[in-house]
């Protein structure tokens, strides 16, 4: 009799076992097809944001080429100005016009080509952009426009205080 109770055990236990297994599968499954589905549509977010970034910036090329030939109108025809500005005005629509009429894929093959192509021309461009970028940001920020701190980013009040405890000599050079 415990020989029938213990088989029948061992079978439920089984039945168990390929329950779980199959609820366990079943939950693997959804987990990764929704972050399929996350993934995918962060992508796809992302791909939206740059192609709207590569928008903005051709249509701000565009905008600072017509400002550098208006520039160049007010200067005389002839002057070495007038064909600098003409000339860097054309060359700036001309970029301006190939990004607007370019998928990103192609963009990212031309310079990923480009780096593979030329990778110490490209690191240094890469840190160029990196400095440029950080020194925009720091321009941008307001910290700097509300009359506390110096041009190199001091606080003013901390200037006076500790030129006050040392007689002026810690900060020599600093702007009061």
């Amino acid at each position: 009799m415990s020989d029938t109770n213990t088989k029948g055990f061992e079978a439920s236990s089984g039945s168990l076992k390929d329950k779980a297994s199959a609820v366990i599968e079943d939950a693997r499954s959804s987990v990764t097809d929704a972050a399929g589905q996350l993934t995918e549509a962060a992508k796809q977010k992302g791909r939206d944001q740059l192609s709207a970034a590569k928008e903005s910036l051709a249509d701000e090329g565009k905008r600072l080429a017509d400002s550098l030939n208006k520039a160049s109108d007010a200067q005389r025809e002839d002057s070495v100005q007038s064909r600098v500005l003409n000339m860097v005005a054309g060359g700036l629509r001309d970029a301006s016009d190939g990004l607007q009429g370019r998928s990103l894929e192609s963009l990212y093959h031309d310079v990923e080509g480009f780096a593979r192509r030329n990778p110490g021309v490209f690191i240094a461009g890469a840190a160029l952009a990196g400095f440029a970028a950080v020194r925009f940001a720091r321009a941008s920020s307001g910290r700097q426009y509300d009359g506390r701190y110096d041009h190199r980013g001091h606080d003013i009040a901390d200037l006076h205080k500790s030129k006050e405890a040392t007689g002026g000599e810690a900060f020599k050079g600093a702007a009061p």
